[in-house]
């Protein structure tokens, strides 16, 4: 990632699609690593897939929350900005949409009886497949066709993560800092010693 005055709004925003193919890049390597006796299995399924998309949403998380530290930094050139907090999960969620209604396109020309029938339709099949591929288990892809609720969830989900992520970095905001701190507890020396211990 570049630093400090290098950096620009463009090369944040494309840095975010590159965070997505990151996310479904480590669903793939897990679920083809250490889980694939559960792909097919019909709750198990559901379970991996909600598990990937709460991995996909920490991804956009750390990294907007990464360029709202940056923004805040008095030497770069850019500012922080709320909205263009939203608009780092905006661009994947606007990306995925883009590429689905691209998907639904070529199932509509060149599926036949189940399957497509040019290489160029299977690639772009290939291709949303691998990009959503943390929605995989609730997707219930079928010729050309998802369920409603993820399409709902990988519209929604990115720019919430990436608002999130972004608005806890502008404040400073550190997740695993606050767990730390949340598990420990001061004795009556006042220094510090895990809780329940």
């Amino acid at each position: 990632m570049r630093e400090g005055i290098k950096m620009t709004v463009t090369y944040q925003l494309f840095y975010m699609l590159f965070v997505q193919l990151m996310a479904s890049a480590v669903s793939i390597l897990f679920i083809s690593v250490a889980f694939w006796w559960f792909v097919d299995k019909p709750v198990w399924k559901e379970v991996l897939s909600c598990v990937f998309i709460i991995v996909n949403g920490g991804f956009i998380y750390t990294f907007a929350h990464k360029f709202a530290i940056q923004d805040c930094k008095p030497y770069t050139s850019l500012k922080k900005s709320l909205p263009k907090g939203a608009m780092l999960g905006t661009v994947i969620s606007a990306s995925t949409l883009l590429l689905f209604f691209i998907y639904k396109a070529v199932w509509s020309a060149f599926g036949t009886g189940g399957s497509l029938t040019n290489w160029f339709a299977i690639c772009i099949n290939m291709i949303f497949s691998v990009w959503t591929f943390p929605y995989f288990g609730i997707m219930g892809m079928s010729q050309g066709h998802i369920t409603w609720y993820s399409v709902a969830l990988f519209i929604a989900m990115p720019p919430a993560a990436a608002f999130i992520g972004y608005y806890a970095g502008t404040k400073k905001f550190f997740f695993i800092e606050a767990v730390d701190r949340f598990s420990y507890e001061k004795d009556g020396t006042g220094k510090k010693k895990r809780a329940g211990k």
